[in-house]
């Protein structure tokens, strides 16, 4: 794979929507990762959620220059994701609206600006990645992504994780109420419940809402 120039783009301190802050992704051991706009905040949470073979992620990592209507331009990627044997992947974070413009002749050339990042990025040995609201904020996806990022720091209480993994193969009842009643009243099983489905010791039934009733299913 090329080597990229280790040059990062200097954070602005603001942002599209008016929200610049960090997510400790639990899945790169709670490193604090910048973000530059609530939808990439929601983005952050979605992966460090449900991407079980994530082992870090880097915010604007470098910049990688590409050429585009006859000049050479430069792009700063808004997240640079790592997982487990697969290439490195690089990630852009755009509204729809920006995508799609309502003049043909400006959605004509942004079209074509991402696909020539695309080509770039792939040359230079990274996946490239385009992420917008449609692939974010779907529901009830990002509401229990939201719950599984807040309760994720459970994962380092052995000894409960222990016993929850216990309450899982003894349960009755394949819901979280079920392993409630094997955990015993001493321990909250709804949050415990939602850190085994983060660490990949059962499914939460991802339908709906994560709840007290929804069922639980041991891996």
């Amino acid at each position: 794979m090329s080597k990229l120039p280790s040059k990062r783009r200097n954070v602005i301190p603001y942002s599209r929507d008016g929200y610049r802050g960090e997510h400790p992704v639990a899945r790169s051991d709670g490193r604090l990762v910048q973000c530059e706009s609530l939808l990439e905040l929601d983005a952050l949470m979605m992966l460090d959620a449900f991407d079980r073979n994530i082992v870090n992620v880097e915010s604007q990592p470098f910049i990688v220059k590409y050429r585009h209507d006859g000049r050479f331009r430069k792009w700063t990627p808004d997240f640079m994701i790592v997982r487990t044997g697969v290439k490195p992947e690089l990630v852009e974070v755009k509204t729809l609206k920006h995508l799609y413009p309502a003049d043909p002749l400006a959605r004509a050339e942004t079209a074509e600006r991402f696909k020539a990042l695309k080509d770039a990025t792939e040359q230079k040995g990274f996946k490239f990645r385009l992420l917008t609201e449609a692939e974010i904020r779907v529901q009830p996806a990002l509401y229990n992504a939201k719950l599984l990022c807040r309760h994720s720091s459970l994962r380092h209480n052995t000894a409960l994780i222990i016993r929850g993994r216990d309450a899982l193969r003894s349960m009755a009842d394949p819901s979280v109420n079920g392993f409630q009643t094997a955990l015993g009243p001493d321990v909250d099983g709804f949050s415990l419940a939602i850190v085994m489905d983060w660490l990949g010791h059962a499914l939460m039934d991802r339908r709906s809402r994560f709840s007290r009733t929804s069922t639980l299913l041991p891996l």
